[in-house]
């Protein structure tokens, strides 16, 4: 009897076994034949398919519709296949990104995220009698670099020691959007900020709600923020104001109390996804366009300013225009001060 049984228990174990083994294989092939399609690989692929796989994520962008792209598409296949490393597939897909994506779409090297965590920067923020000025440089850092970004800027915007604002985004030529939304909270009203239009047709709301910005996925929390849209504001814009910082000065749009000062913006008020690569690389790749609280969609054309000056001239005739403001607005600086520290939103 027990040797019976132990030779059934045996057989079961190895039939257990054998389907188990068997189960694996066919996920296994079936990740192998279809996997790549997504991304996924059990192995390395060879620079080709890598190539192909990326290639296939292009048709995202913004441009994959328009007969360049359908023509050129093959042609990059074909370039693709001929690749012997990930870099020189990464060439061919730094050419491939602008047809599929337009002219603010790039492949941003290994070397170039680097150097932006190596070099960051953070807001300036300096007081001048009643006027606060917040000069915003471009953002592409870690996580910890992001808190102190934003907590640099709201920290100062909780002060009760000034009535009037000058932002200065002239320099500000994109990055992380959630993190500058984030930055700039107390001075954007509670409700929706502004939709990402995708191609196709999908609609993503951004939203502010008691310190949140919901819409991005970088965005930081303040906790039990108030908002104060009663503050004047003057912004500073220029050529360099591009990519998120032109979704940021979009942002403003409707608000009261609100001038801008400067040159035209660079124009490329657009929608990026990032596309990250074997390689190391980066591929931010543009697949739509913005539209802001009143309907009004923006793209390929700039933001021009209500007095276009110079960049001394418009810091000095901002500073002037607040100070009007300041003195028919006597009570002005009168806001809620912000409480709490700076949070990962829950996912």
């Amino acid at each position: 009897m027990d040797g019976g049984e132990n030779m059934s228990r045996r057989s079961r174990l190895t039939r257990f076994i054998i389907t188990a083994v068997l189960i694996v294989f066919i996920i296994l092939a079936f990740i192998w034949k279809t996997g790549p399609g997504y991304g996924v690989f059990i192995l390395p692929p060879s620079p080709g398919d890598y190539g192909s796989y990326v290639l296939s994520r292009l048709e995202q962008g913004l441009g994959s519709g328009t007969t360049e792209w359908i023509s050129q598409k093959e042609i990059f296949r074909q370039k693709l296949k001929n690749a012997q490393t990930y870099d020189e597939a990464d060439e061919v897909l730094k050419e491939a990104i602008l047809t599929a994506g337009g002219k603010d779409s790039k492949l941003i090297t290994r070397d170039e995220k680097e150097r932006a965590i190596y070099n960051f920067a953070k807001p300036e923020v300096v007081r001048n009698g009643d006027i606060l000025t917040i000069t915003l440089p471009e953002f592409m850092g870690n996580s910890a670099q992001a808190e102190n970004y934003v907590r640099t800027v709201s920290d100062a915007l909780t002060g009760r020691n000034y009535r009037g604002v000058i932002l200065d985004i002239s320099n500000l030529k994109g990055g992380s959007p959630g993190v500058l939304f984030s930055s700039v909270a107390p001075l954007l009203e509670d409700g929706k900020l502004m939709t990402l239009v995708y191609r196709g047709g999908h609609r993503q709301d951004i939203t502010l709600s008691k310190g949140q910005i919901s819409g991005f996925s970088d965005a930081l929390k303040t906790e039990s923020i108030k908002n104060s849209t009663r503050i004047p504001l003057a912004v500073i814009t220029g050529e360099n104001t591009e990519g998120s910082g032109e979704q940021l000065l979009t942002a403003f749009n409707g608000r009261e109390n609100l001038r801008i000062f400067g040159k035209p913006t660079a124009g490329m008020i657009t929608v990026k996804n990032s596309i990250p690569l074997l390689s190391g690389n980066e591929l931010s790749l543009t697949v739509g366009l913005t539209e802001d609280r009143r309907g009004v969609v923006f793209g390929y054309s700039p933001i021009y300013p209500d007095e276009e000056e110079e960049h001394e001239t418009a810091l000095k005739k901002a500073a002037e225009w607040l100070t009007i403001q300041i003195e028919q607005l006597p009570d002005a600086g009168k806001y809620l001060e912000i409480k709490g520290i700076m949070t990962q939103p829950e996912p």
